[in-house]
C-alpha cells in the first residue's frame, strides 16, 4: 500500500457553494414544489377547516337557541311557499289535527343505534286543511323484515310536538317502491310525499319524545366543535416545514464547505487520491 504523505497530494484550502449551488433545476424545482405546497395549505386548506369550524360554531349556537325558545304552532314556521327559515331549525313546534295514515312512508339508507333503519314519514291534515310532513322516528329493518308491525297512528283529531327540519331530498332521484306492502323511498321530500293539490307546507316536523305518533325520535345533531380547528391549525404547521426545510437544507447547501479533487504532484500510485482531511468522503480511501 502506498502511503499518502503532504508530498504526493495537494491539498486545496475549502470553498462555498454560493447561492449558484441552488440555480440548478433540481433545486428550483424542489423550492417550487415546496412554495405551491405552503400556499395550498395556508390559503385553501386551513381557510376550508376554518370555515368548517365556524359553521359548526354556528349550528351548535342555533340548535341551543332552538332548544330554549318556548314552543310555538307550526303554521308560525312551515308556509305553502318554501322551506322553513334557517333559525327555525330545530324549533319546537305543536299542532292539532289529524294524521293521514294512507300516505304513511318508510325512508330507507338510515342509521340508528349502529343499525341499518328507516324513518317513518307520514302527512298530516291541520284544521285549516293544509298538511305538514311529520317524521314519526326510526323503526330497525331487522324488524321490519322479521315481520314486526310498528304501532299504528292515532285515530281521530291528536295534537303533537316536535322540531321543525328542512326536506331531505334523495339527490339522485330514484323512484320509490313498494316492498312487502310498505311505500318505501331514498328521501324526504314534502313536495312529493303530501301529494298533490294545494295547501302542502313545506319542510317536516321530527316528533319529539311523548308526543302521538312517536317512534324513536331523531333527536338533534351532535353540538360539539369537532376536528376542524384542529386541522385547520395542523394545515398551517406543515406549510410551515415545508418552506423551513427548504431553507434549512438551501442554507446547508449554499454555505457548507466542500474540497474539490486533488491532482497527484509526486510518483504515481495507482489511484487519484483525496487530502485525507477533506470535508467530503472518497471511497477510493478504502482500496489499496
Amino acid at each position: 500500500m502506498t502511503p499518502i504523505t503532504d508530498s504526493a497530494v495537494a491539498v486545496q484550502p475549502p470553498h462555498h457553494g454560493g447561492v449558484k449551488a441552488i440555480l440548478t433545476p433540481a433545486w428550483l424545482a424542489v423550492i417550487a414544489v415546496a412554495c405551491l405546497f405552503a400556499g395550498a395549505c395556508w390559503f385553501v386548506l386551513a381557510p376550508w377547516q376554518f370555515g368548517r369550524h365556524s359553521e359548526r360554531d354556528a349550528q351548535n349556537a342555533q340548535i341551543v337557541a332552538a332548544m330554549s325558545a318556548p314552543t310555538i304552532p307550526v303554521t308560525e314556521v312551515l308556509s305553502t311557499t318554501g322551506e322553513p327559515p334557517g333559525e327555525s331549525q330545530w324549533r319546537t313546534v305543536s299542532a292539532t289535527g289529524t294524521f293521514l295514515a294512507a300516505g304513511q312512508a318508510f325512508v330507507r339508507l338510515r342509521q340508528w343505534r349502529g343499525m341499518d333503519a328507516r324513518e317513518v314519514v307520514v302527512p298530516f291534515q291541520l284544521a285549516d286543511g293544509t298538511r305538514i310532513l311529520v317524521d314519526r322516528g326510526y323503526v330497525a329493518t331487522a324488524d321490519l323484515d322479521a315481520g314486526a308491525t310498528i304501532p299504528a297512528l292515532p285515530d281521530g283529531t291528536v295534537t303533537i310536538t316536535g322540531r321543525v327540519a328542512v326536506d331531505q331530498p334523495d339527490p339522485s332521484q330514484r323512484p320509490e317502491q313498494l316492498l312487502d306492502g310498505r311505500r318505501e323511498v331514498y328521501g324526504i321530500d314534502s313536495a312529493v310525499l303530501l301529494g298533490p293539490g294545494d295547501g302542502a307546507r313545506r319542510g317536516m316536523v321530527q316528533l319529539v319524545a311523548g308526543s302521538s305518533g312517536v317512534l324513536a325520535e331523531i333527536g338533534v345533531p351532535d353540538r360539539d366543535d369537532g376536528p376542524f380547528l384542529s386541522y385547520a391549525l395542523q394545515w398551517c404547521v406543515f406549510g410551515a416545514v415545508a418552506l423551513l426545510a427548504v431553507l434549512f437544507f438551501g442554507y446547508r447547501e449554499v454555505t457548507d464547505p466542500y474540497r474539490g479533487a486533488t491532482a497527484p504532484t509526486g510518483p504515481p500510485s495507482g489511484h487519484d487520491r483525496r487530502d485525507p482531511r477533506s470535508a467530503r468522503f472518497d471511497k477510493s480511501d478504502l482500496y489499496d
